[in-house]
């Protein structure tokens, strides 16, 4: 990954996990671990983990993440089938909250439900009103295939929101 992080000129590489059912989480957390590095002015790799909502213990391994260094987590909501703004996922984003760490989600349309978009722009958007400390990181421009969704609820709207330019 190194190698070819510095042929293409880039500084950094981020490497999201998805825990897509739940007890994945502490294998997934601890390979993230023992290959997240960082080396100033090298470039380097940054891995982060994830915890399955409806895993039993993802409120202890949100501090485990914390405690083995990685700066993030990762959820997929279409993959991890739960609704972004569902209250029973509040726990989760209270903790991260807490432990400042950065939180990135997969947000708008997904081909594994094309039918039913998990994390819509306008739900998102409810995520960062409700946790205004969270860092938040919404994938795909901030809605998949939904840019005026991103444009009319997140673009601008808040401080602790940040939208990638992945897979857009």
């Amino acid at each position: 990954v190194e190698r070819n992080l510095r042929a293409s000129g880039a500084d950094l590489a981020v490497v999201l996990n998805i825990a897509t059912r739940p007890g994945q989480e502490t294998t997934i957390n601890s390979v993230a671990a023992q290959n997240d590095y960082f080396v100033s002015g090298k470039g380097c790799t940054v891995y982060f983990g994830s915890v399955h909502p409806k895993s039993e213990s993802a409120l202890y391994e949100l501090s485990r993440i914390k405690a083995l260094g990685l700066r993030g987590v990762k959820f997929h909501p279409d993959y991890q089938g739960f609704m972004i703004d569902d209250e029973s996922a509040f726990p989760l984003y209270e903790k991260l909250e807490k432990l400042g760490l950065i939180t990135v989600f997969h947000a708008g349309w997904d081909p594994l439900s094309p039918d039913l978009v998990h994390a819509p722009a306008e739900r998102c958007a409810n995520v960062a009103r409700t946790f205004p400390k969270l860092k938040l990181v919404f994938a795909h421009f901030g809605s998949l295939g939904l840019y005026d969704e991103t444009e009319k609820h997140l673009a601008g709207k808040f401080e602790n929101v940040y939208l990638d330019t992945s897979c857009s």
